[in-house]
């Protein structure tokens, strides 16, 4: 058990890095850049030779993101089902998936400062939804079944200032660098119901939290006309949500009901003394939860750090 969590940590930790390395890298070239773009332009943008454009640009793709606490709760859980299954003889089938691909859709307004100089504002919905039907554990045990499936939906709309360096490889090609910072809003949701032979339980979770964060990228544009351009970039992003705050929302077949509000907390489970491990958990707490009895708690984070493949069309009014 100890070596799979570390491992998974050096998942997380290696694409937290790559994203730093690529990130830090773009902005020290795009830096470079820049400041030789300024000097060698003045003169032009003084005197009116450089006219500025304006820019629409609509985009969509496909992407990584690290998600952090609320996939090793979600690894976490679907190893638990499972090791209790071997320990008292039982089966257990499925699993809890994990937030990973996002899909990505938006748009930008873009302006050209000089011919290699553009700036933009840009706004998109990053997001994904798993099913209850794809996400979920039966067990069998001698005297009764159960199932217990997850809802899980995230939602991040990112609002940022960037600027893009054009260095022409073609005569309709540019080589892009691009960067941005901007303000990040996610919400995360988990749908969870357990039923057991005609007994039922349901826990509604909803939280969000929002964190500055910076993005970088390197691509290619193509210039169909001087109206018309195609952008493809690979960009990588660096953003951590340290504080998520929302509702707990229980409910069950007996009449029992459980609501809330207040922060998510990571937590462990420990069951070394049943000869198991410790596993990672998440749940809304309206206060700091006991340490005694809630393992190395703390408030729980959403990691964005990741990457992803963005295509879009720019039309130049």
């Amino acid at each position: 058990m100890l070596r799979e969590r570390n491992v998974r940590r050096t998942i997380i930790s290696i694409n937290s890095i790559l994203s730093i390395i690529s990130i830090e890298i773009i902005l020290l070239t795009f830096s470079f850049l820049l400041v030789n773009e300024v000097q060698g332009q003045e003169r032009d943008i003084v005197s009116g030779v450089n006219k500025p454009k304006v820019g629409l640009q609509l985009l969509g793709g496909y992407g990584y993101l690290s998600i952090g606490d609320w996939n090793s709760y979600s690894a976490a859980n679907t190893k638990m089902q499972k090791d209790l299954a071997q320990l008292f003889s039982y089966e257990a089938s499925g699993d809890f998936q994990q937030l990973n691909g996002v899909g990505v859709v938006g748009g930008a307004v873009r302006m050209s400062l000089t011919p290699r100089l553009n700036i933009f504002f840009a706004f998109s919905l990053l997001g994904q939804k798993q099913s209850s039907d794809e996400n979920k554990i039966v067990v069998h045990r001698l005297v009764f079944s159960e199932t217990m499936s997850h809802n899980t939906q995230i939602r991040v709309i990112p609002l940022e200032l960037g600027a893009i360096y054009s260095i022409p490889v073609f005569s309709r090609i540019n080589l892009c660098f691009n960067l941005a910072g901007g303000y990040y809003w996610a919400r995360l949701n988990d749908f969870f119901r357990r039923d057991m032979d005609g007994l039922w339980e349901e826990i509604r979770q909803k939280v969000q939290g929002s964190a500055f964060g910076l993005r970088g990228g390197i691509g290619l544009e193509y210039k169909f006309s001087k109206q018309v351009s195609l952008l493809a970039d690979f960009v990588g992003r660096l953003v951590s949500i340290n504080q998520l705050r929302g509702n707990y929302d229980y409910k069950n077949s007996s009449g029992w009901v459980d609501y809330y509000k207040g922060n998510l907390y990571y937590y462990e489970t420990d069951l070394t003394w049943m000869g198991l491990g410790v596993y990672p958990q998440m749940k809304v707490f309206a206060s700091q939860p006991d340490p005694n009895i809630y393992k190395n708690n703390r408030l729980g984070r959403l990691n964005l750090n990741g990457f992803c493949l963005l295509v879009s069309l720019c039309f130049w009014l």
